[in-house]
């Protein structure tokens, strides 16, 4: 299957492909299962690999853009569009399994479900802490319409 895929869309699938972990890279090569050849061995730089599994992928012998997307998608999963005149500064995809900060989750869901009588919340930590990353998680699973 051929697929003719325009600039950004390609340019856009190298840049979540690369920034894969190496394990999960992996796990999308094994998951696409192209005949062995096609992509380097894991001793290659990463970089190499991606390019070569998108070149198989747009191949007359590969599976198409779109199921590579449709991997992709179960790693990388795309962030929602914001609401048109919004403007998120961080707009990070959402990983399936955000690990760590429950407490700190949970106390944010409990906030925005539950507390009617403080329309601000105020999350601080050190830079590197996740803080934000937790922010945008909670808003993204209790947030309707986001």
């Amino acid at each position: 299957m051929t697929d003719l895929p325009d600039h950004t869309q390609r340019f856009e699938t190298f840049q979540r492909l690369s920034s894969l972990p190496v394990a999960q890279l992996n796990q999308v090569i094994f998951t696409l299962n192209p005949p062995s050849g096609n992509v380097a061995s894991q001793l290659t730089p990463p970089a190499q690999r991606v390019a070569e599994l998108l070149e198989w992928v747009e191949s007359e012998l590969g599976c198409g853009l779109a199921s590579l997307e449709q991997v992709l998608d179960g790693f990388i999963p795309r962030s929602p569009e914001p609401p048109k005149g919004w403007f998120l500064a961080n707009p990070y995809g959402m990983p399936p399994n955000f690990a760590g900060r429950k407490a700190e989750l949970q106390t944010l869901s409990n906030w925005l479900q539950n507390d009617t009588q403080h329309p601000l919340f105020v999350l601080r930590a050190l830079g590197g802490l996740n803080s934000q990353r937790a922010s945008h998680t909670t808003s993204y699973l209790y947030t309707p319409g986001l």
